[in-house]
C-alpha cells in the first residue's frame, strides 16, 4: 500500500502533536512494509528533499496568495494557522504512480490540493483533524487570520478550481485524535467513515531522561520542585495561567519549566512581563521548541515533579502520554479530548480552563501527598503502555486505511 502523508510543514526544529503522529505512524507502517513519504511546504525551512530513518521527506516551495502581506505576517501564518498554496507539491502528486490512498493532515488549500488531485487519479483521500475544528474558540480562529486582514486575497481562484470548501465533505474518511471531536464529526457527517485514533508515544524513550543532568545545565538547585508545561508558547496553552499559580504559592522552592516553540511572539512578550513584574525571573525558565529526542526535552520530563497543561482547548494532548511515559504525574484542564483522555483521580488531576484556584488546590494537593503522587505517575505510564503504543496507534490507521479503500471500490 502506497499513502503520501501530506501536512503544512514539517520541521524538526519546530516540533508540535501534528509532526510527533505523522512521524511516528509512518515510521511504524514503513517497518510493516508500506510505501510512504512525508510531503509538506518548507515553512520553517527550506525546499529540499531529507531522508531521515529511511523516511522521504519532501518539502515544497509555497506562497500565500494575498496581495500586501509583509514578511512579517508571513512568518507569523508560518508558525500557525497559514493557509499556503504549493504547485509543486500538487504536481508531485499528480505525477505519483500507484497511489493507495493520500492521508492528508492540514486544512483548506493543501486540503484542497489533495482533494483535486485525488480526484484525477480516482483514489480516495482521508483527513486527520489534529487541531481540532468544531470546537476551536473563534477568538483562536480570529487570532490566526489575523496577519491577512488588511491583504487583499486572490486566492479564491484557487479554491474554486480546487473545490476547498468541498474538502471535508469529501473526503472517504476522518480520522479524530480526541473523542469528543469524534463525536461531533459524527453528528454533521452522519453517513462519513469516521473514526477515533488516539495519538500515541515511545514509552522507552522516556526511560532515558537525566534530571540531575538538567538540573545542572540550567542551574537549578538540587531542590527545586519543578512543574513542567511543554507546547506552544501560544494563548492556546495558556502559560500565563502557570505564571499566576507560581506567583501565588509563593514557594521559594518551586521552579517553573516552559518548553515550546514561540508561535506567538506577543504573547511570549507579555508571558515575559508577568515574570518580571512577579519578580519570577530565576525561578521561570522559558525554553525555545526542541527536537522530539533532545536530550533536554526528556531529561525534563525527568526532573518535573509534576506535568501541567492549561490549554484552552486541546484536541487529544499528546504531552499528556509523554508525562505519563517519563512517570510524571499530570494536571491537565477539563477540556477537548482531555476530558477523556485523564482518569480522574486515577490518571491525573483535571481543572476547569483559566481557573487558578482550581489549578492551586489540585497543585497542593500533589505537592502534599507523595503516596497519591506516585499513584498517578505509575497508573499514568501503564496507561501509555497499554493503550497508546505507536504500533497499536499504526495498527488501527492501517485498518482504516483498508475499510476506506473497501468502501470506495
Amino acid at each position: 500500500m502506497k499513502v503520501p502523508q501530506v501536512l503544512r510543514r514539517f520541521s524538526f526544529s519546530e516540533w508540535g502533536g501534528t509532526e510527533t503522529v505523522v512521524w511516528n505512524t509512518t515510521k511504524e507502517m514503513r517497518r510493516q512494509g508500506f510505501s510512504s513519504e512525508i510531503l509538506c511546504t518548507s515553512a520553517r525551512e527550506t525546499p529540499n528533499i531529507e531522508f531521515r530513518d529511511g523516511i522521504e521527506i519532501r518539502r515544497f516551495e509555497y506562497f500565500y496568495p494575498y496581495f500586501g502581506l509583509n514578511d512579517g505576517a508571513r512568518n507569523k501564518l508560518d508558525k500557525k494557522g497559514g493557509d499556503p498554496f504549493s504547485p509543486l507539491l500538487k504536481h508531485h502528486l499528480q505525477c505519483e504512480d500507484d497511489l493507495s490512498l493520500i492521508h492528508c493532515h492540514t486544512m483548506r488549500r493543501i486540503g484542497g490540493i489533495v482533494r483535486r488531485v485525488a480526484y484525477e487519479k480516482k483514489v480516495p483521500y482521508v483527513i486527520s483533524l489534529h487541531g481540532g475544528h468544531f470546537d476551536v474558540p473563534h477568538s483562536e480562529i480570529e487570532d490566526m487570520i489575523l496577519p491577512t486582514r488588511k491583504a487583499f486575497n486572490y486566492g479564491r481562484v484557487f479554491d474554486f478550481f480546487h473545490g476547498t470548501d468541498m474538502y471535508i465533505n469529501d473526503a472517504a474518511g476522518i480520522v479524530c485524535v480526541g473523542e469528543n471531536e469524534c463525536v461531533k464529526a459524527k453528528e454533521y457527517y452522519p453517513h462519513k467513515l469516521i473514526r477515533h485514533i488516539p495519538n500515541g508515544v515511545d514509552v522507552c524513550k522516556y526511560d532515558h531522561g537525566n534530571k540531575e543532568r538538567f538540573r545542572k545545565k540550567y542551574n537549578l538547585p538540587s531542590n527545586a520542585r519543578i512543574l513542567l508545561s511543554v507546547g506552544r508558547i501560544d494563548p492556546q496553552k495558556n502559560q500565563q495561567l502557570l505564571v499566576e499559580l507560581l506567583n501565588t504559592m509563593k514557594q521559594k522552592d518551586l521552579f517553573l519549566v516552559l518548553i515550546g516553540p514561540i508561535t506567538s511572539k506577543t504573547y511570549l512578550t507579555s508571558l515575559n512581563e508577568s515574570i518580571r513584574r512577579y519578580g519570577l525571573e530565576n525561578r521561570v525558565l522559558v525554553l525555545g521548541g526542541l527536537p522530539p529526542d533532545a536530550e533536554d526535552l526528556l531529561d525534563a520530563f525527568a526532573a518535573a515533579e509534576i506535568f501541567l497543561l492549561a490549554s484552552v482547548h486541546e484536541p487529544f494532548g499528546i504531552v499528556v502520554l509523554e508525562a505519563w511515559a517519563a512517570s510524571t504525574p499530570v494536571i491537565a484542564t477539563n477540556v477537548g479530548g482531555l476530558r477523556t483522555l485523564i482518569d480522574e483521580e486515577e490518571t491525573g488531576l483535571k481543572f476547569e480552563v483559566s481557573n487558578l484556584e482550581g489549578l492551586l488546590r489540585q497543585t497542593r494537593r500533589l505537592l502534599s501527598n507523595d503516596t497519591f503522587k506516585r499513584s498517578l505517575a505509575q497508573k499514568g505510564k501503564q496507561k501509555a503502555q497499554t493503550q497508546y503504543s505507536w504500533k497499536a496507534v499504526t495498527d488501527q490507521l492501517i485498518d482504516f486505511y483498508e475499510e476506506v479503500r473497501g468502501q470506495a471500490r
